[in-house]
């Protein structure tokens, strides 16, 4: 089983470029290229993910069981859970999908509440391996705020630059 340590690491692994902060990054579904698809067979990260996909070509397993997220929903992970992408060459090609994946390390959370009580929710653990099937008006409403939230990350970084 392969463990993704970092964001950093997780970018390279998707042929993408280095995250704009390490601690945090939203990336878009269609961007990801897999650069080793035996890695995707077992794996698991150091870090929380949240992801809203559509029109996904390949499987994911997290635990012992499928995710159901064909008709487009939001996808839970956290660090050290088990999880494989069945068919990872798809990600290879173009037919990746459509949507956005938020990852986060829990350090980002330091000195937040939110870092004690996110391990309450229980759609970040295995028991609930069902994606969180959204109607189209909480798509579209999500999809603006993955929009907007990746646009913000942008604008920090180019400020801070300067």
């Amino acid at each position: 089983m392969y463990t993704i340590q970092s964001l950093s690491e997780f970018h390279r692994l998707l042929s993408l470029e280095a995250p704009q902060y390490p601690l945090v990054s939203i990336v878009k579904v269609s961007e990801l290229h897999a650069i080793d698809s035996e890695i995707w067979q077992k794996f698991t990260t150091t870090f929380y993910t949240i992801s809203l996909k559509s029109n996904i070509q390949s499987k994911i397993k997290y635990g012992q069981n499928y995710y159901d997220f064909d008709s487009g929903s939001m996808i839970f992970s956290s660090p050290k859970q088990v999880q494989s992408v069945e068919a990872a060459s798809n990600m290879l090609d173009e037919k990746a999908g459509t949507g956005y994946v938020l990852c986060f390390h829990p350090d980002f959370l330091a000195r937040h509440p939110l870092a004690i009580n996110i391990k309450k929710y229980n759609f970040f653990s295995y028991e609930v391996s069902e994606a969180l099937h959204l109607s189209d008006k909480e798509k579209k409403t999500l999809r603006r705020f993955f929009k907007r939230l990746r646009k913000s990350i942008s604008i920090s970084t180019l400020i801070r630059r300067m």
